[in-house]
């Protein structure tokens, strides 16, 4: 079986949030924000999804990370095993989409997004898609209280990228990309 994790949406204007302490310079515009929620539930594999076969990678030159990507249907797209493509995620060639990717922190070897507190503002995240390099420079770094929703702070006009990890355990760490090419 496979994980699912349920994906709420809802647009509200952004008031004010905690921006981790790396880009506090970064300033308060209004926007709208996307609310997910990262409760899991088990659900069964998705039928025409061929098995087992990565189809992107994700590259962050900064933290030595590179990770293959599975669909969502596929049984590797658990975070028991690996970063996983939330439900409602876009991928990276779709007009004004989010690509939202969650794994874990902290130690071990599913612990992909260990590192994820080193990244600041204008670093690079790449996610490489059927033949293309999608390159995102990122623009939020945040916090958030670890209630089972996360308020994905993105301009939904623009093609973006968050990721999502456990900064502690209290609190999740989001860090949002905007794309700024392909090719």
């Amino acid at each position: 079986m496979l994980l699912k994790v349920l994906i709420v949406l809802s647009f509200s204007i952004f008031l004010s949030l905690p921006f981790y302490e790396s880009i506090t310079d970064l300033p308060v515009v209004e926007q709208k924000e996307e609310k997910i929620s990262s409760k899991i539930e088990e659900v069964e594999d998705e039928e025409g999804i061929e098995q087992d076969t990565a189809i992107a990678f994700l590259d962050i030159p900064k933290i030595n990370l590179f990770q293959k990507l599975y669909a969502k249907g596929d049984i590797h797209n658990r975070l028991e095993e690996n970063i996983i493509f939330l439900a409602s995620s876009s991928m990276p060639d779709e007009e004004g989409g989010n690509v939202i990717l969650a794994g874990h922190s902290g130690y071990g070897k599913i612990a992909y997004f260990k590192n994820l507190y080193k990244l600041k503002r204008n670093d690079s995240i790449y996610l490489h898609y059927q033949g293309k390099d999608y390159e995102y420079s990122i623009i939020k770094i945040y916090e958030v209280p670890k209630t089972g929703e996360v308020e994905a702070i993105r301009d939904p006009h623009k093609k973006s990228i968050t990721l999502i990890t456990c900064y502690s355990k209290e609190k999740q760490l989001i860090v949002v990309g905007e794309q700024k090419n392909s090719t």
